[in-house]
């Protein structure tokens, strides 16, 4: 759960509520949450989860003794809590409940409160544990709710621009179908690189309530990047949106993150800058079709996003300031030339091809400096002295 956008400069507590039990009956209340804005529920079989506003429940229900495990995870955003936040548990007489009290910490959930009730308490037919958790433990985990305008939602389109004259696409005419066409359009088997086309299209789709297309792109200066040069023109004489749907699966594999990398990135220098491309709170949005194919896992994508992150950065430094490498070697530093890297900033494209040097940047980078002493053979065989080689710190 991210920062939640409101208003008015309150403070927020993301809090995570992960409820476990094999009892045949449970039933949680969490108090003195006063307001809870958001509410997301993840529920198990036989689980109920109600927001009340100021507080929320948890009820499971099985038949008796049945002591299957069940449980739901509930995230939620409480805006001013009260001092304390109570869990009460009440459970039947078979097995255990754990509830588990979250509160977002930049990056992860980071647990507050834990409560087990595995026993019989107090009162049979309620069989009640109840724990609170204070409000200073919670104050580290604030957000703040800051006011936004609200916006409407995009509605975005998949839009397919690789069709042409002489059948591209459309197959054989056959009366008034196309055989590689399901349906025959009213505007006949059209050229998708034709204005008119292009502007009918999207007129009809924002008549239709769509607000931008996501078009289909197979790779830099291909027939789908012509077209798109053309949708993003009319896209912002017509104020309508646009993106990519970036086709991952070619004849030719894109089977490194550089390949993909160097494709995203001329998109979005070549169309980010447009007033219609489509963004999300102020970033370019891509839409990427099959990610997964090719055996590309999320460690792939990982590196993309590294690559582009770093190609973003070295975007605002001069050319002749930057020193750019694919890999390096354990003792490529060392033999650079004095002033190689003085005041210029050193890229590698990725963590594997910079991993048999990393002994060498960690010094680099620590120690400001590098040195080596290297001895050799003479033309004639002859030892050599020793020769020291020093490297010193790039900006980066």
């Amino acid at each position: 759960m991210g920062t939640i956008q409101t208003a008015w400069g309150l403070q927020a507590y993301p809090i995570r509520v992960e409820v476990s039990t094999t009892s045949d009956w449970t039933l949680v209340n969490i108090t003195g949450l006063n307001d809870v804005r958001l509410f997301e529920a993840n529920q198990g079989e036989n689980v109920i989860c109600t927001n009340k506003g100021e507080h929320i429940t948890i009820w499971v229900g099985k038949t008796q003794y049945d002591e299957t495990r069940t449980g739901a995870v509930i995230e939620l955003v409480a805006v001013t809590p009260s001092s304390e936040i109570g869990i009460q548990i009440q459970k039947g007489y078979v097995g255990t409940t754990e509830v588990n009290i979250k509160a977002w910490d930049v990056t992860h959930y980071a647990r507050i409160l834990k409560v087990v009730h595995g026993q019989t308490l107090g009162d049979p037919a309620e069989n009640r544990r109840i724990e609170t958790v204070g409000l200073p433990a919670l104050v580290q985990y604030s957000v703040e709710l800051i006011e936004t305008p609200d916006e409407p939602p995009e509605v975005v389109a998949a839009y397919y621009p690789w069709y042409s004259g002489g059948g591209r696409h459309w197959g054989e005419t056959e009366g008034d179908g196309a055989s590689e066409s399901t349906h025959f359009p009213l505007l006949g088997m059209y050229d998708s690189s034709d204005q008119i086309v292009l502007e009918r299209h999207v007129e009809e789709a924002s008549n239709a309530g769509i607000t931008a297309f996501a078009s289909s792109w197979w790779g830099i200066d291909g027939y789908e990047d012509y077209v798109l040069g053309k949708l993003a023109s009319i896209s912002v004489e017509n104020g309508f949106k646009f993106t990519v749907l970036y086709e991952s699966i070619r004849d030719e594999p894109l089977d490194t993150p550089e390949k993909v990398s160097a494709e995203l990135n001329y998109i979005i220098e070549q169309y980010g800058s447009s007033p219609s491309f489509l963004t999300w709170k102020g970033m370019p949005v891509i839409y990427i079709f099959s990610p997964g194919s090719q055996s590309r896992d999320e460690g792939f994508w990982l590196e993309v996003q590294d690559q582009l992150l770093m190609d973003a950065v070295l975007a605002f430094v001069p050319e002749e300031e930057r020193v750019q490498y694919s890999a390096m070697t354990g003792q490529s530093l060392f033999y650079m030339g004095e002033t190689d890297l003085k005041h210029k900033v050193l890229a590698i494209a990725e963590e594997e091809g910079a991993e048999r040097a990393s002994y060498a940047l960690k010094l680099l980078q620590s120690e400001g400096k590098l040195s080596i002493a290297s001895t050799g053979n003479s033309p004639s065989s002859t030892p050599m002295p020793p020769k020291e080689y020093t490297r010193t710190t790039p900006n980066a």
